[in-house]
């Protein structure tokens, strides 16, 4: 499906499972919308000029819940990139920040050395210092495997 700006120029395509037509139909014009940084497929609704997010549609978690996107794609709407979760799980699944200085997820600069930090249920948790921001990004991959299991978001060590 095609998504559109506010001048109505094509900008971005999204898929999603054929099964989902008739409820996307429902909604007569859908867009890339700009949130929190991150690019989400919305459309307006006619109840108090509310959007609703294409992957939420398609989900259509409790109240409480959010739907994820597995691999970070938000243009993949695919019924096995989508996933209910809670807000935690939806957090541990949180791309590299753009302002990060190191580029990855975890990893920050201390005196001279590369710190690892994740987070966990307790808050936060020091994971050592390293030589190389590799390694540093290498330890915060192993400890997110382990606490965070399926929603871990781990950092690529093999970027060019």
């Amino acid at each position: 499906m095609e998504l559109y700006n506010k001048n109505y120029i094509p900008v971005a395509t999204t898929i999603f499972n054929r099964r989902h037509l008739a409820k996307v139909r429902g909604y007569n014009r859908w867009a890339v919308q700009n949130r929190t940084n991150h690019p989400y497929i919305s459309a307006h609704t006619k109840q108090k000029g509310r959007s609703v997010l294409l992957h939420r549609l398609i989900v259509d978690p409790p109240k409480e819940m959010f739907a994820d996107h597995k691999n970070g794609d938000t243009f993949n709407n695919l019924d096995e990139n989508l996933r209910v979760c809670s807000r935690r799980e939806n957090n541990r699944n949180s791309k590299v920040p753009k302002k990060s200085p190191t580029g990855f997820k975890g990893v920050s600069l201390n005196n001279g050395r590369w710190m690892s930090r994740i987070r966990d249920n307790s808050g936060s948790v020091y994971l050592g210092t390293y030589d190389t921001p590799e390694k540093a990004a290498l330890a915060y991959n192993n400890a997110a495997i382990k606490l965070h299991g399926n929603f871990a978001r781990l950092n690529n060590l093999y970027a060019t």
